[in-house]
C-alpha cells in the first residue's frame, strides 16, 4: 500500500444500509487497499450527496471534519473516462460512473496523474472506489 494520499468515491443506491459504505471501506482496509490516515477526500454525484450511508461513512471517517466530502455535478463526472462504466447507473442517473468517476474527479484535484487504486467495489446497495492522488 502506498503513503500517497487517497481521494475515496462513492455511489448509492436509494435505501442503502446506513452502515453499507462504512462496510465496504472496512473490507478495503483489512485488504490493505486503503489506509484511512491517507484519506483527503470523499466525493460523489451532488444528487446522493445527503444520502444516509454516505453521511454516515464520512462522519466516522472524519470525526474530527478534516476530511471533506465533495459533491460533483452529473454532467461534470459524466466527463471522467472510467474502467468500468455502468449502464445501470447510466439508466438511473444519466451518467456511466459515480464511484470511480468520482474517485477519479477528486484525485484530480491535486494535479495530474490520479489512478485508480481499487476500481469499483460493491456492497449492499453501494460502490467505493478508490484514487491515488497524482504527483504531478
Amino acid at each position: 500500500m502506498s503513503d500517497r494520499p487517497l481521494a475515496i468515491g462513492l455511489g448509492a443506491s436509494s435505501g442503502a444500509p446506513r452502515t453499507a459504505v462504512t462496510e465496504v471501506l472496512a473490507r478495503l482496509v483489512d485488504e490493505s487497499v486503503l489506509s484511512p490516515r491517507a484519506v483527503r477526500a470523499f466525493a460523489t454525484v451532488e444528487a446522493r450527496a445527503g444520502d444516509p450511508a454516505i453521511l454516515e461513512a464520512v462522519r466516522r471517517c472524519s470525526s474530527d471534519g478534516a476530511v471533506p466530502l465533495w459533491p460533483y455535478p452529473a454532467a461534470e463526472l459524466a466527463g471522467v473516462a472510467v474502467p468500468g462504466p455502468s449502464e445501470l447507473v447510466r439508466a438511473e442517473i444519466g451518467i456511466s460512473s459515480v464511484a470511480e468517476a468520482a474517485a477519479l474527479r477528486a484525485a484530480s484535484e491535486w494535479g495530474a496523474g490520479a489512478e485508480l487504486v481499487a476500481g469499483k467495489t460493491r456492497g449492499d446497495r453501494v460502490t467505493v472506489a478508490v484514487a491515488r492522488i497524482g504527483t504531478a
